[in-house]
């Protein structure tokens, strides 16, 4: 009898390549155990585990040499002399201005600060504690990259970097921290540092976009003023990447009346991206809406861009008969009225009292010939209040202080609204992009009420304050409480306060992180969402939690519940 001898992972590697022969094994063992076996980066494995070629052998630390060095230029013109070197490298255009850009990806990479010092704590062997200070002391994750890495030379390839932070997407929280903890690993201090940036989407180059596009235009002979437009219909990275396929192209995206525009979103909540004097609008509770005009002619687009013409005869005649412009393009929200309130939509149409359907406009984007996208919203609402009559325009208030701003809320909210739009008076209009200049916060699903149960201990700057806390929610009916997360991010004027809150109900329980509290401080906090969570005993933590505001006029009998909790993690799976 014959003994079939299985062959070893290294006579496999031998016999078909390294390639197709982690392809084969990957179907029998975990990539983490490849990657051991074979001593080999877990995101090597992985990317050769998925079919990734890798098409150039340039180094990694070449682009991290031209990102230094615009760094260091304080002058224009030495920043465009460092870009035309990038531009200048043998790689396809895409890449070029991907990496200018520092946006690898389309779509969020769903990477996040925790994402990141947690990979470098597994990286280079470090405690939470040890991160912890390093976080508070240092802030920018970039900077903390650089520090820890411990590597003088790297064998990183630039296009191996690339793919891997394209493939980012598709991997789940535990692989992500895995893949990068593998590449920090080997990195220079240098390269540890724009990986981390190029995660985040933010190289800290301080380019100003106009110098881009001027280079951009110049070097591929395309005209300056169709690409400054394109950048605006289509973003900064839209419009320079379609500035390869030459005038033509550009042309064709330029803004005009009856071709769709993806429309601006907004971000939720966070309190330390307000920027005063801030308008505060109504957030009604309707259908997106893109009003375009030529003449007599009514374009009405979802915010998918599908044309509804059809769905709101009624807003037809409205935007004819009302609008004082030959030619424009508005964003507005259509709304359900009843009994002279406006009302949920959806809730109105269903209802068997029919109500009426109106239209409430809050921005315009083209007007007569001219493209507004890049002026301030300032300017913007002063052209639409002379285009539209005010009783059809958002209901909106500016605002001066963050008090006013919760005031405003307060009042909204009584009203029967669903919450409200922060919009900064400062900023563009940026289509197809969620941006902090509009910000979103629904009283209903985006926001609890929750009690302070730990005050974590600050470094270095925070030396002497807390820098975060531990949230809880309470039983339905019994006073137990469920811890759902940490609080940070906290402006220091809030958090000497919080920290003065602390120190009076600390109670006699402290560990290495920080003190226990009594259950005695009430905060409001926005969230991005509710995740399932292992680390808390609730199961769940929130996303992102951002302070709204401390709730002296509540007790903990009155912060929001678990059940509450449950509900909207079910809410967002539906």
């Amino acid at each position: 009898m014959s003994i079939i001898k299985i062959p070893s992972s290294k006579e496999l590697i031998k016999d078909l390549g390294l390639e197709k022969a982690i392809n084969l094994l990957s179907k029998t063992k975990p990539l983490s155990v490849i990657a051991r076996d074979l001593n080999i980066p877990y995101f090597r494995v992985m990317l050769y585990s998925k079919g990734v070629k890798i098409s150039s052998t340039l180094k990694f630390n070449e682009v991290v040499n031209i990102y230094n060095r615009i760094s260091l230029m304080s002058s224009i013109k030495g920043k465009t002399s460092e870009m035309e070197s990038l531009l200048s490298l043998p790689i396809p255009y895409e890449q070029k201005v991907r990496l200018l850009l520092g946006r690898i990806a389309d779509v969020p990479l769903g990477v996040g600060d925790d994402t990141i010092l947690e990979s470098l704590r597994l990286a280079y062997n470090i405690s939470k504690l040890e991160m912890s200070r390093m976080r508070e002391r240092y802030g920018d994750v970039g900077d903390i990259a650089y520090l820890m890495a411990n590597n003088e030379s790297s064998s990183l390839l630039l296009d191996e970097v690339y793919q891997a932070i394209k493939l980012l997407p598709e991997l789940g929280n535990h692989k992500k921290v895995m893949f990068l903890a593998s590449i920090f690993k080997i990195a220079t201090h240098d390269e540890a540092k724009y990986i981390a940036r190029l995660c985040r989407r933010s190289l800290n180059l301080h380019i100003p976009s106009q110098s881009i596009v001027a280079l951009i235009s110049r070097r591929l002979r395309v005209r300056p003023d169709l690409l400054r437009e394109a950048t605006l219909t289509r973003g900064l990275l839209g419009g320079l990447l379609l500035a390869s396929k030459g005038n033509r192209a550009l042309l064709r995206a330029k803004l005009s009346p009856s071709k769709f525009l993806e429309p601006q979103l907004a971000i939720m909540f966070d309190r330390s991206k307000i920027v005063f004097p801030a308008r505060v609008e109504i957030k009604y509770d309707g259908v997106r809406c893109q009003v375009h005009k030529v003449k007599d002619r009514i374009f009405l687009f979802s915010r998918a861009g599908n044309l509804k013409n059809n769905d709101y005869p009624s807003i037809i005649d409205v935007v004819r008969t009302t609008l004082n412009a030959d030619s424009c393009i508005l964003d507005s929200e259509i709304v359900g009225i009843k009994d002279g309130n406006i009302i949920p939509f959806y809730e109105g149409i269903q209802s068997q009292d029919k109500c009426e359907i109106s239209i409430r406009f809050f921005d315009v984007l083209y007007y007569n010939g001219i493209n507004l996208l890049g002026r301030p919203l300032k300017d913007r609402l002063t052209i639409l209040y002379k285009i539209v009559p005010e009783d059809l325009i958002a209901s909106g208030f500016t605002v001066s202080s963050y008090e006013a701003l919760m005031s405003r809320y307060d009042e909204i909210v009584s009203m029967g609204h669903e919450g409200i739009m922060v919009k900064s008076l400062s900023e563009r209009y940026h289509p197809g992009r969620r941006h902090r200049s509009w910000m979103k916060l629904k009283k209903s699903r985006d926001t609890l009420d929750v009690v302070l149960v730990k005050a974590n201990y600050g470094s270095g700057e925070l030396g002497g304050l807390y820098s975060s806390f531990r949230m809880a929610v309470k039983h339905p009916s019994k006073m137990v409480l469920y811890e759902i997360g940490n609080l940070g991010g906290i402006e220091r004027d809030t958090l000497q306060l919080l920290s003065e809150m602390a120190n009076k109900y600390s109670l006699n329980k402290r560990d290495k992180e920080g003190v226990y509290l009594a259950p005695r401080i009430i905060v409001e906090v926005s969230f991005y969402e509710v995740i399932r969570s292992n680390k808390y005993p609730s199961g769940y933590s929130l996303r992102s939690p951002s302070l709204v505001r401390i709730r002296y006029d509540k007790t903990p009998n009155q912060i929001d519940t678990i059940s509450k909790v449950r509900e909207l993690y079910s809410s967002k799976n539906l």
